[in-house]
């Protein structure tokens, strides 16, 4: 396993360098540049300047060079939207506030969908299990940007039971609503997966044995079917934790709150490509770490995997 891990580890610094180059070049290909304002117009000189200070002036491969030694030893320089804070400031200050929200939405989406999956799966064609199916192909076809004005309406401005934007610091009633907003896509999925996954293992042979040996039908299905019907839960897991991170841009702006989503808006409309560069990058880099604690954690599962 340590030297999976290890190789997992290193053929992910090509992927992150390839994912680094190709917004590199996209971004500069892009029209305009962070020093182009509609509201002020600069001259030539004050715009030369400005090129000059932030390296635009140099050849764009010269550029390129001096991004990736940078960017590889995570200092992305200077924000040119947020002048006298760096970018690894940035991160440093909004990255707790997604992760946050993230890590309760995630957490959330868990404990509910796979409740949900095995009760539908041990109750195969109830009521429970039909209204399920039916909400969890409601909650895929409601996207995050659809639900998350539609909460706000109703919760906050019609029934006044929560804040209708803001931080609060963090306080619980100011989390209910994004938190809910990013969870239920993942809820439906995560049922989904659970309730398919355990109504086939139900099915299988060593489960068949366990009942004729006498366990009680509750430890068959906690301790013996359950490890086994989360491993494409544990899949898909790996992915949807560095998922997150996209999914906050749109909440974090309905429910303005000071996450990373809200300055990965500002950074596209804005042109910060400083901002926007580190921002993609730690992206790139969540996303290759959570697969691979996913992959660890599918082979404690089930230890008929070996990964070679």
């Amino acid at each position: 396993m340590l030297r999976f891990v290890i190789r997992r580890l290193l053929s992910a610094i090509p992927m992150i360098i390839a994912v680094m180059t190709a917004c590199f070049f996209i971004i500069r290909m892009a029209p305009g540049s962070p020093f182009d304002r509609d509201s002020v117009e600069l001259s030539a000189e004050v715009k030369a300047n400005l090129r000059a200070q932030y390296g635009f002036d140099k050849p764009l491969y010269e550029q390129y060079l001096i991004f990736m030694k940078n960017g590889l030893q995570g200092e992305f320089g200077e924000s040119y939207s947020y002048r006298g804070q760096s970018v690894s400031e940035i991160i440093r200050e909004a990255l707790p506030v997604s992760a946050t929200i993230g890590f309760l939405s995630l957490t959330v989406s868990l404990l509910i969908g796979v409740t949900l999956g095995a009760i539908c799966a041990v109750r195969q064609n109830s009521i429970i299990d039909y209204f399920t199916v039916g909400f969890a192909a409601l909650g895929r076809s409601i996207p995050p940007m659809v639900l998350a004005p539609i909460l706000v309406e109703f919760l906050a401005v019609r029934l006044g039971w929560l804040p209708a934007a803001g931080w609060g610091n963090g306080a619980w009633n100011y989390l209910i609503g994004p938190v809910l907003c990013l969870a239920l896509y993942d809820i439906t999925t995560i049922a989904r997966l659970s309730r398919g996954s355990l109504l086939e293992i139900l099915r299988s042979k060593h489960l068949i044995t366990a009942r004729a040996k006498g366990l009680p039908e509750t430890s068959v299905i906690i301790i013996h079917a359950l490890r086994e019907a989360m491993l494409p839960v544990v899949t898909y897991l790996g992915p949807a934790a560095a998922g997150i991170l996209v999914g906050t841009v749109v909440i974090e702006q309905v429910f303005n709150i000071p996450g990373l989503g809200r300055y990965w808006v500002s950074a596209a409309v804005n042109r910060d490509y400083t901002l926007l560069l580190g921002i993609l990058t730690l992206n790139a880099v969540l996303l290759t770490i959570m697969n691979t604690l996913s992959d660890i954690a599918v082979g404690l599962l089930d230890p008929r995997i070996r990964m070679r």
